[in-house]
């Protein structure tokens, strides 16, 4: 188990081209065009196998075209760099 950091997965997805990020209490927010991501922001102290268990499916929109698979892609990876 690793110690998650909201500051890694936020500089990790700061990286993303064309995504613009907002981060709230619960959540940090994830956009790009028309297909948004949710990630839940970890607990305080918070640890878990990944940080890629912090992508929240239930909010997010069901990919209609090949962009939001890509875009849904590098949000992913950038979550596994987080990990490093």
């Amino acid at each position: 188990m690793i110690k998650l950091n909201t500051k890694r997965v936020q500089e990790e997805l700061a990286k993303i081209k064309g995504a613009s990020v907002l981060h709230t209490a619960t959540s940090t927010i994830i956009s790009r065009g028309d297909y948004t991501i949710y990630i839940d922001n970890p607990k305080k102290n918070g640890k878990a196998l990944t940080h890629k268990m912090l992508w929240n499916e239930d909010k997010n929109g069901y990919p209609m075209c090949p962009a939001h698979l890509v875009f849904r892609y590098q949000v992913s990876k950038a979550l596994g760099a987080a990990d490093e």
